[in-house]
């Protein structure tokens, strides 16, 4: 970093790369989740971003010594803290809420509009097994009816890949009028999770 607040890579490979960018706790020991982009470097070249990246506050992390049951909006999922890869050096912490979309890359999934989305902290903590997935409880939310498209619509599910700033699919719901969902979806990763449907 420099002293005017920009800051430089060096590098003899250029290609695309992930900016991942990470802040440190608060001073009260808050902890935020992390934002990454796909930027591509050639020689020479500025990286120019076109909005600024927001990088959501979390909280403060609940540490985890058992197997346990964690809730965040109207996600919960049951974990267990030695079969999880906690990145970084991190203590066994994790946690997640409901976020603004509008954070999001514009057309980060190609043909599919958010609708809901959820960051975690610590980011991108993941399961162990890279075939092992943890199944999510969804509760129903009225407020997504409609932005989904009515009753009987589907919602896709996205995880974001921290390392390649890519979205993959982790399953679907179909949502009926009250708001409850059936489907299932289940996570690799904790970075970011998103909902979206069908522009």
């Amino acid at each position: 970093m420099n002293e005017d607040g920009t800051w430089s890579i060096t590098t003899t490979t250029f290609t695309d790369f992930s900016l991942i960018i990470l802040y440190s706790d608060t001073e009260d020991g808050q902890r935020y989740s992390g934002h990454v982009r796909l930027v591509t470097i050639a020689e020479g070249d500025d990286i120019t971003l076109d909005e600024c990246l927001v990088v959501p506050l979390i909280g403060t992390l609940p540490v985890l010594e058992a197997p346990t049951t964690i809730t965040a909006d109207i996600l919960s999922f049951d974990i267990d803290p030695d079969k999880m890869d906690f990145n970084l050096g991190y203590d066994h912490a994790l946690a997640g809420k409901r976020v603004d979309v509008d954070i999001m890359p514009k057309d980060a999934i190609d043909g599919m509009k958010p609708i809901a989305m959820w960051a975690f902290a610590v980011f991108g903590v993941r399961t162990e097994d890279e075939d092992q997935s943890i199944p999510l409880t969804i509760a129903a939310d009225p407020d997504l009816v409609i932005p989904a498209g009515g009753p009987g619509a589907t919602i896709t599910f996205y995880e974001l890949n921290q390392i390649t700033a890519e979205y993959a699919s982790v399953g679907t719901v179909t949502i009926d009028a009250e708001g409850a969902m059936t489907g299932d979806v289940a996570l690799h990763r904790f970075s970011w999770l998103v909902a979206a449907v069908p522009e």
